[in-house]
């Protein structure tokens, strides 16, 4: 057991730059993290923004849109990827102090990483790693990489998802325009099932509680059943005048109202 620690020891410290490696992927990851939040924000409004359009009738604009989205996507799958990238780096960094020994696995992550550092502007942390990454492996090994020529290490994914300087010949636009739409009324359904009907109008609650077909005076039992009713809505007024004028429109007597909302110490 001891010796296992002491050759996994020795091994990072071979590479002088492993701390600072370490340091570069946890920063990575924070950006990674932030960019992939911001750029969730986007897709969740596109989408709702080209269901509108063809509920409108606006298909072709609708159509127009969706290039962008579809390259919106594919940026957020490509953020997933470089996230684990990193985290098999920082599994294995103690194998990168010996280049011509890496796995196949952690070759791929090095080689995704300086892949994307390229392709990813908004990723400045990633810029730093790759660096970082040609002064360890040669930058023949970055060249390899970047330009994608024979014997680079890049998922294919990766390729696919960051080189979307157009739609791709196999995503079909109107498939692409029904799954956003169908997404759209599902949503709008759930939307519908857990709206509260009093959070646009508080006030609407009252119609079914005060019905009064007189203005005989409500006895103090009737008013706290009333209340028990009308629960929280209470607050909806801005102040009691608010109220006053409310309840003599529903044609109930204030001198109730005003006896048991402030009763008298």
């Amino acid at each position: 057991m001891f010796c296992t620690i002491f050759r996994s020891i020795e091994g990072a410290s071979k590479w002088r730059k492993a701390s600072k490696c370490k340091s570069l992927i946890k920063e990575v990851k924070i950006r990674v993290a932030y960019e992939r939040r911001r750029k969730c924000a986007i897709v969740r409004q596109s989408c709702a923004d080209i269901a509108q359009l063809l509920h409108n009738g606006y298909r072709e604009l609708a159509l127009s849109r969706v290039e962008k989205l579809h390259k919106d996507r594919c940026k957020l799958s490509a953020y997933d990827q470089f996230d684990g990238f990193c985290d098999c780096i920082l599994d294995n960094l103690r194998h990168i102090a010996r280049p011509n020994k890496l796995s196949i696995e952690v070759s791929e992550a090095v080689s995704c990483l300086i892949f994307g550092a390229s392709r990813c502007g908004e990723l400045p942390e990633l810029h730093s790693l790759r660096n970082l990454f040609k002064q360890q492996f040669g930058p023949k090994f970055e060249r390899t990489n970047v330009e994608l020529l024979s014997g680079h290490s890049v998922d294919s994914r990766l390729i696919d998802n960051l080189n979307t300087a157009s739609l791709p010949q196999d995503v079909n636009k109107m498939q692409l325009l029904q799954e956003i739409q169908m997404d759209y009324i599902i949503h709008q359904d759930i939307k519908k099932k857990n709206e509260n009907p009093y959070d646009h109008d508080p006030r609407a609650m009252y119609d079914g509680v005060i019905n009064l077909e007189n203005e005989d005076q409500i006895h103090a039992s009737k008013f706290e059943e009333m209340v028990k009713k009308m629960g929280r809505t209470l607050s909806a007024f801005a102040n009691y005048g608010q109220a006053q004028e409310f309840y003599k429109d529903k044609k109930v007597i204030l001198k109730s109202l005003s006896s048991h909302v402030h009763p008298r110490r």
